[in-house]
């Protein structure tokens, strides 16, 4: 049994070789577009660089709490 597909071009029955029309989705562009990627490159440079850090860290002071 082989299912029809109407459209505007008439029924598409698979079996005739018709091929698929593909669907693509735009290119994002604009302004915030352009931020966007700006911001997110340099989060990754900065976790990048981060990583290699040998330096020393202020740590938070430990906190003593009183045994409950």
């Amino acid at each position: 049994m082989e299912t029809v597909v109407q459209n505007s071009e008439g029924p598409v029955l698979p079996s005739k070789g018709k091929k698929r029309k593909w669907i693509y989705a735009k290119k994002p562009s604009g302004t915030l577009y352009n931020y966007r990627q700006i911001v997110g490159y340099g989060l990754l440079l900065f976790l990048f660089l981060v990583s290699f850090y040998q330096g020393k860290w202020k740590s938070i002071p430990d906190v003593q709490y009183c045994g409950a």
